[in-house]
């Protein structure tokens, strides 16, 4: 499953003038159980100068430094939007969810639930080896 969308910034969290949220944010790959999933983040200037050490965080499940998929500081450009990723190996199946923070001063965050599909169970009856 290949998923992607172009930032729509409605009800953004906004840190300094960089925004991002739940709608900035997207995924490839197959979320079924034991698949990798990689995130897929937006992040905003809307200031005209450059915003430096912008720092982000993606994370599963809860924000603990042990649930840390990816941690990283960027500059950004005036008026230009990057997108930066981090890869969810191994899922497992069930719901769940992926947080981001963000900051360029004050630490914005927000999340997005998603759904990883379950493999069928599988039981052997019975074998036989010629």
């Amino acid at each position: 499953m290949l998923l992607i969308a172009f930032p729509v910034l409605a009800q953004a969290e906004d840190s300094g003038g960089v925004q991002a949220s739940a709608s900035t944010l997207t995924y490839s790959g197959d979320a079924v159980e034991g698949g990798t999933i990689i995130f897929y983040l937006s992040l905003q200037n809307t200031n005209p100068t450059e915003a430096t050490g912008v720092t982000y965080s993606l994370y599963r499940e809860e924000i603990s430094s042990g649930y840390r998929l990816k941690t990283a500081a960027i500059d950004i450009a005036g008026d230009t939007t990057v997108t930066v990723s981090a890869t969810w190996p191994q899922l497992t199946a069930g719901e769940h969810q992926i947080w981001v923070e963000f900051s360029n001063g004050n630490v914005q965050t927000f999340y997005e639930s998603f759904t990883v599909e379950a493999l069928p169970d599988l039981k052997v009856i019975s074998t036989t080896f010629d």
